[in-house]
């Protein structure tokens, strides 16, 4: 018994573990995914199947949840958000929103689906009710008034297509279709000789107390934090900023027990999304300033931030219309793109309690193979090179 424990202790420190960590919806179920369409055999079509009826199900709750928020906004507010509110005089709205609803709680799996014809319909009344101004304008409202998942303009604006007889959703649409992690999922891959034994875990709230039990002899923790989550709300608690919430909890992690000898590696992910909030004019000053700026992300029921302000540069409307030339605003543009992204990484760097405790950061898009494929092969280096190290080789 002895020798086979020796030999299953020698096998497991030969694996090299790597723990992917972070807040709910900062990607880590993507990046898991896409690992396997780069050193596995990709989505499998059961899996392809269902992504199929999860999108489907998603679209629907994502349009109802916009429908929902325009009406509690401007009820809230008749002057301040007159441009949310849906004409409910229109019969044709009032039937696309009746036929939505019809579907609320339809999980589209199974062998027996809905007629073909009411499918057809449904995704033209989503796509109907997503040209509204009105949607467009409370989809807009995101982030800082209610959480509400990324990607989903990308479903929408192809509605049509999501509920016709032969759709079948392709890899970019596995890759953004959101299906939120229970438990614990765990994949093992040799890559150039190495074993890699990954282990995704839950990343909302009551999800975290399962994590326990993927610590034991873990090579590295990649903890993947959004980068556009500094004008979002958490999906538990829409008071707390979601950034702000992903902070915290990198400071739980860095410097827990567990963790006092894994390497940490940072992914500040969702790179692009945080690109197209940045080209709206959304600064990451409204996230990370001490102001309780009525109706700002910061003085959501009081909930704001005492942590270190951002000062930099800011990309504003008036730069756009002022910079008439366009390399010039582009350059601008990256400047400001940097220095909040470096600002952002200094937020999560500074967590850490022990100095000599190393944090390997990299800006990363998970939804881009060939952006993670070149971060992860830098993350086995480091992986590789820990593990030599604590081994005594180096």
């Amino acid at each position: 018994i002895e020798r086979h424990l020796h030999i299953h202790d020698k096998a497991d420190r030969v694996i090299k573990k790597l723990l992917l960590l972070g807040s709910g919806s900062s990607g880590k179920s993507t990046l898991f995914k896409q690992l396997k369409i780069i050193y596995d055999v990709g989505f499998e079509d059961s899996e392809l199947e269902a992504c199929r009826h999860t999108l489907r199900q998603n679209v629907v709750m994502g349009m109802l949840t916009l429908l929902r928020k325009s009406t509690e906004l401007f009820e809230s507010s008749p002057e301040r958000y007159n441009k949310l509110r849906v004409d409910m005089e229109n019969q044709e709205l009032c039937a696309a929103i009746k036929l939505v609803v019809e579907f609320g709680s339809e999980t589209f799996a199974g062998e027996q689906l809905p007629p073909s014809d009411r499918m057809k319909a449904l995704g033209e009344s989503i796509g109907t009710l997503w040209d509204l101004e009105a949607i467009q304008a409370t989809f807009m409202r995101r982030g800082d008034l209610f959480s509400f998942p990324d990607n989903m303009d990308y479903f929408f604006n192809k509605a049509e297509l999501l509920y016709l007889d032969d759709f079948q959703p392709n890899r970019e649409d596995a890759l953004k279709t959101r299906i939120r992690t229970t438990g614990l999922v765990q994949k093992q891959y040799e890559i150039k000789e190495n074993y890699f034994h990954i282990f995704d875990v839950g990343g909302q709230r009551n999800e975290r107390k399962k994590w326990i039990h993927s610590f034991e002899n873990v090579t590295a923790v990649i903890y993947v934090a959004a980068l556009s989550h500094f004008d979002a709300v958490c999906f538990e608690d829409e008071s707390q900023n979601a950034m702000h919430e992903s902070i915290s909890l990198f400071n739980e992690i860095c410097n827990s027990k567990w963790f006092r000898k894994t390497a940490m590696i940072l992914f500040l992910n969702k790179s692009d999304l945080f690109r197209e909030k940045l080209m709206e004019c959304l600064n990451i000053d409204k996230c990370f300033n001490n102001q309780q700026q009525k109706g700002g992300i910061n003085s959501i029921n009081g909930n704001g931030w005492d942590g270190e302000e951002y000062h930099g540069p800011c990309y504003k409307e008036s730069d756009k219309l002022n910079n008439s030339n366009i390399n010039q605003d582009q350059q601008y543009f990256e400047h400001c793109y940097k220095s909040q992204v470096d600002f952002i990484a200094k937020l999560y760097y500074d967590q850490r309690q022990n100095e000599d405790k190393k944090i390997f950061t990299h800006i990363t898009n998970a939804t881009d193979r060939t952006n993670v494929e070149k971060v992860f092969w830098d993350c086995q280096n480091i992986v590789i090179r820990k593990n030599l190290s604590t081994g005594g080789f180096t």
